[in-house]
């Protein structure tokens, strides 16, 4: 696994990781796996507005399914149960290399600083 941080833009480095793996599975079969990629137990209705609940060691998070394009791409938004780190938005995308599939990862933390910065860019630009 290697971290793509690079391509993160700088003013997000803070508050985005990112992680891509290649797996030696055709996107389909990877896309069957992704819930293993989550947690423990992992219940995943993967339709917009699905619900995803996971339980692992790091704790419980409950969150909301915004995009699903089987074999493709996952996005979605999760929280902590307990506890009181900010919310993420997590987005998974995959992509055929004729020898596997590449799985690229994005988690940005959803902080009231995150949202700030957004709104001052957004001043700033118009």
């Amino acid at each position: 696994m290697s971290c793509t941080d690079a391509d993160v833009p700088s003013d997000a480095a803070d508050v985005s990781v990112e992680r891509e793996v290649e797996i030696p599975a055709p996107p389909d079969a990877v896309w069957d796996e992704l819930a293993e990629i989550l947690g423990d137990e992992v219940e995943l209705t993967a339709e917009p507005g699905g619900a995803l609940r996971v339980h692992d060691v790091d704790g419980d998070r409950v969150g909301v399914v915004l995009e699903a394009e089987p074999g493709a791409r996952l996005s979605f938004r999760w929280a902590t149960v307990n506890g009181d780190e900010a919310p993420s938005e997590v987005e998974i995308a995959l992509r055929s290399t004729g020898l596997g599939t590449i799985v690229h990862i994005r988690e940005t933390r959803l902080d009231g600083a995150h949202l700030e910065r957004s709104a001052f860019r957004a001043l700033a630009r118009a």
